[in-house]
């Protein structure tokens, strides 16, 4: 009778290492879990803000590539016209 309670005593004490163990993992797990849902979002919105930057960029390219070729066609008709004379030393 005395091997009975002893077996059980190891089996309760057995039994109690067990949950505390997978009540430890579950913490770890939702833990990580948690700091992975984080990081996800905080690169979506990292590529969200880059793409807003992107088409920003590329407009304003478009906005400055237009203004140059404007610049430029300017000088250049005032070149051909002889209102502009370049000098060389």
């Amino acid at each position: 009778m005395k091997t009975l309670h002893t077996l059980n005593a190891q089996q309760r004490a057995m039994i109690n290492l067990i949950e505390a163990n997978f009540t430890q993992t579950v913490h770890h797990l939702s833990h990580d879990r948690d700091v992975a849902l984080r990081d996800r979002d905080t690169h979506r919105q990292d590529a969200i803000t880059l793409r807003r930057q992107n088409t920003m960029l590329k407009e304003q390219l478009v906005a400055f590539t237009k203004y140059c070729l404007f610049v430029c066609l300017s000088v250049c008709s005032a070149c051909t016209a002889g209102n502009i004379k370049f000098y060389s030393h």
